[in-house]
């Protein structure tokens, strides 16, 4: 059962965190405040089934959630490195880019802004810029291999729980 939902825990990160970088519409305050509160359910339910070790795997999608949230002046740049030390600094500097601000009271980033963002980030986590860092997360996370090692288990499925907000969007799918 831990599989099972594990594997459903990074299928949703995978897509979510790969939309995130390609669609500028979605990043932006509001669909932060969206991503976190669902994280935060499923985080939840998670923990209420005693499945706590799959959160870790959902970290990447919170942090980006976190990111959208944030403020963007050169004064964040040091909580940058905190709240999101499960990225990569290729893919925050990508969410900047793609940042849309929403009606007139958030200001636009502007690339002066994304270049000390880009700098500072590198010298706190003494990278070196490769050029060739993959900004998505790649589809082989899910590994088609692992049905190898399955193991069935006897849990009946009729009886699990999935919260209501989980399900209105499976109902969709």
């Amino acid at each position: 059962m831990q599989c099972l939902f594990s594997d459903i825990a990074k299928l949703i990160l995978t897509v979510s965190f790969n939309e995130l970088m390609f669609r500028r519409d979605l990043c932006n305050l509001r669909s932060g405040v969206r991503i976190k509160q669902n994280v935060c359910v499923l985080v939840q339910w998670f923990r209420k089934h005693q499945f706590v070790q799959i959160e870790i795997i959902l970290q990447p999608l919170l942090q980006v959630a976190n990111l959208l949230q944030a403020r963007k002046t050169d004064a964040d740049i040091q909580g940058f490195n905190e709240i999101c030390s499960s990225l990569k600094v290729s893919q925050i500097i990508n969410v900047l880019r793609h940042y849309s601000p929403i009606g007139d009271y958030e200001p636009k980033v502007s690339a002066s802004f994304i270049c000390n963002v880009k700098q500072k980030l590198l010298a706190l986590r003494k990278e070196t810029e490769t050029g060739n860092e993959p900004t998505i997360i790649p589809e082989n996370y899910l590994n088609a291999n692992d049905l190898l090692n399955f193991e069935p288990c006897d849990v009946d499925l009729k009886t699990v729980e999935i919260p209501t907000s989980v399900k209105a969007y499976a109902a969709k799918i």
